[in-house]
């Protein structure tokens, strides 16, 4: 049997043992440093020159002198006469005076320090090991982060704005997305099928809060499948683009979608007189089957607010109509743009008197001419005419000067019918012509043959 214990080293008391207190009271010495122990330090390698009894250190991991020499790591004590040892086991702990906090002894790594809180670990591994990248390391199922009352924030913190702090998916510990600030303050999304090729789907503005990438539109004309339209594409919510030739044909218009039309900015193509308006552009195929639907924001000759159409088959585009285009009024359409046939597509009454519009791009307007007292004294022709008579305006404008012809409801006395007429796309001017010298009163009607379109 051993003379000591062992673990603590204490003496054992031996049989038929003299003075058996002397070996009973240093074992109970030992006890006394051993047990509930604290320390004043553990940096010192050299004995204090004047230490009290009872006082404990443990000596320093290396280079140990004097008293002390190769007693590093040795928990020891001055017992009043001399400095006494215990070489530490794995597993031991002291409390240190020095750190305020306990110490635990490993056979790798000597006295290492045990918060007493979670503050200050180098690193936590919860089932699973933790290392100087990832100093928090958590294999399981979930990870729960619960609120204490309220709310809950998770925080991801970084030095400056050319660093990253983001969220990290992977698959078999290779990226495959990401979210957060990468290399900037803007916020992002990015995807990758490999870890190594990365495309930023979504980035967010740190200012305006706007989003750009490859997920979203890079253009209002942009028709690439599957990206998010922003407001403004294809005029949608927004400023429409303004197109150029829109008679262009065979994919060289942009898709279906709202557009500006303006002969300011450069367009071509539109109806005529229409120097600005809105265009509504069917889905474009090769060969034909359009459809485009301008209203008119400004323009000569015609009401803002007017609907004019067109449509364009394998054999091209149409006359520019108002109204609707369907089958019904286009006719036969030819290669260099043809002559809708056989329909009316408008007709109206106004104070100027009414109107008639057919598909061919026929105009009839019909109205009344009425004059008082109007002077005919200048010699013509064997009797006397009036100089410029009233100007009487058309219920709707022609696309030039119509043909006019007029005619008395009653002619009564010496009056005549009108001598002259001088036309315009607008309003006609008329004469009266009269046997004799003397006032004219006329009241009669007139009718207008011309084109609404050229």
């Amino acid at each position: 049997m051993s003379d000591v214990s062992a673990i603590l080293g204490l003496p054992y008391i031996q049989p038929s043992q003299a003075q058996k207190h002397v070996t009973h009271n240093e074992a109970l010495a030992s006890l006394d440093a051993l047990v509930q122990a604290a320390v004043k330090g553990r940096t010192l390698a050299t004995p204090p020159a004047a230490p009290q009894t009872g006082d404990a250190w443990l000596v320093a991991p290396s280079g140990a002198v004097n008293a002390w020499a190769g007693q590093e790591n040795a928990l020891t004590w001055w017992d009043g006469a001399g400095w006494r040892f215990a070489a530490p086991r794995p597993g031991w702990t002291v409390y240190d005076l020095a750190e305020g906090g306990p110490l635990v002894f490993d056979a790798a790594q000597g006295w290492i320090r045990l918060p007493v809180s979670l503050d200050g670990l180098d690193m936590l591994g919860v089932n699973g090991a933790a290392d100087a990248t990832n100093r928090l390391a958590v294999s399981s199922s979930a990870v729960l982060l619960n609120h204490q009352g309220a709310g809950h924030q998770l925080k991801i913190n970084k030095a400056g704005a050319t660093d990253t702090a983001s969220l990290m998916f992977q698959t078999g510990f290779s990226g495959r997305a990401e979210m957060g600030t990468a290399g900037n303050n803007d916020f992002s999304i990015k995807v990758s099928p490999d870890g190594a090729a990365w495309t930023e789907a979504l980035r967010v503005d740190r200012t305006s809060g706007q989003v750009t990438g490859a997920a979203v539109q890079s253009g209002p004309s942009d028709v690439t499948p599957g990206r998010l339209m922003k407001t403004g594409a294809f005029g949608i919510g927004g400023l429409s683009p303004f197109l150029s030739d829109i008679s262009v044909t065979d994919n060289s218009l942009p898709a279906g979608g709202v557009f500006g039309f303006s002969t300011a900015g450069g367009g071509t193509g539109g109806p005529a007189g229409v120097t600005r308006g809105q265009m509504i552009q069917s889905r474009r195929a090769t060969g034909g089957g359009e459809v485009q639907v301008m209203i008119a924001e400004e323009a000569s000759g015609i009401r803002p607010g007017t609907m004019l159409s067109r449509a364009r088959t394998s054999g091209g585009w149409s006359p520019w109509l108002r109204g609707l285009v369907n089958a019904d009024i286009l006719g036969t359409v030819s290669q260099t743009g043809g002559v809708a046939t056989g329909a009316i597509i408008e007709t109206g009454t106004n104070a100027n008197g009414t109107y008639t519009r057919w598909a061919d791009g026929t105009q009839i307007c019909r109205g009344v001419i009425t004059a008082a007292s109007v002077s005919c004294s200048i010699g013509f022709a064997g009797g006397f005419r009036s100089g410029t008579g009233p100007s009487i305006t058309y219920a709707a404008t022609f696309a030039s000067s119509p043909a006019i012809s007029a005619m008395s409801n009653d002619l009564a006395g010496t009056d005549m019918l009108v001598c002259g007429v001088i036309t315009g796309a607008t309003f006609f001017t008329v004469r009266f012509m009269r046997l004799t010298s003397g006032p004219a009163d006329y009241v009669g009607t007139y009718t207008a043959i011309g084109r609404w379109t050229a």
